[in-house]
């Protein structure tokens, strides 16, 4: 992950802003700050502790490195490994043919909307990145396919984890989601499609075990013609 941390670092952000700590929000529980025009994805981060002093400080990139998504389609649906290309722009792999494969799958599957570097400080300058908080993010409509599909992710040294994420908003305009997360780093907004054998499954109905309709009623028909023709033939 620290590679992938690197090629994002290294791009100009498409936005960025340096807030005070200071409630925008005083009835809400924490402490809300608002980024205000500085940015263009992060529209509120709600720290929940009160006492926090110090600084927010934001970088926006619109258009992350593809191992942004590579990593992405590996931590959160699976598939092998990648890791980065000589060039530190495009990602490659040393799995067999059949892992490629995979992992093309898995990365077909996420768009990654928009990736954001958050930051907190203290009133001393250092780091406060194990502060809980809860992040919301705001992407335009069009970018996603379905809003309920779109999932907020927190890099890790371990790759990145699912947020639980909730929808705040959708407008003919924009979506807005609210994550919650027990720490800072890099964010970013992907939507996840749907697998498609999973979807067929889904939709092919539970199959029951049933008789023709009427079949029983032509079956006791047929029994009470033979019966009245044996007794004709009793007689």
């Amino acid at each position: 992950m620290s590679e992938v941390v690197a090629q994002v670092s290294q791009r100009t952000p498409d936005a960025a802003a340096n807030v005070e700590i200071e409630d925008g929000e005083p009835d809400t529980p924490g402490v809300t700050v608002t980024p205000g025009t500085g940015t263009d994805t992060v529209s509120t981060v709600r720290l929940a502790d009160e006492d926090l002093r110090g600084t927010v400080d934001i970088k926006e990139y619109r258009q992350p490195p593809a191992a942004v998504t590579d990593s992405i389609a590996n931590s959160i649906l699976g598939g092998a490994a990648p890791r980065p290309a000589a060039d530190g722009n495009e990602t490659e792999t040393n799995e067999t043919d059949e892992g490629a494969t995979v992992e093309s799958a898995a990365t077909a599957r996420v768009t990654v909307v928009s990736v954001a570097n958050i930051s907190v400080f203290d009133e001393n300058g250092e780091k406060a990145s194990d502060t809980a908080a809860t992040v919301s993010m705001t992407i335009d409509r069009d970018a996603v396919t379905d809003p309920e599909n779109a999932i907020v992710v927190h890099e890790t040294d371990d790759g990145w984890d699912e947020l639980n994420t909730s929808i705040e908003s959708v407008t003919n305009e924009t979506v807005t989601l609210a994550a919650e997360t027990d720490g800072f780093s890099l964010f970013a907004v992907a939507e996840i499609e749907a697998d498609d054998e999973e979807s067929a499954t889904a939709d092919v109905p539970e199959r029951t075990t049933s008789t023709t309709p009427g079949f029983g009623v032509w079956i006791a028909l047929a029994a009470l013609a033979t019966f009245s023709l044996l007794s004709r033939r009793h007689r």
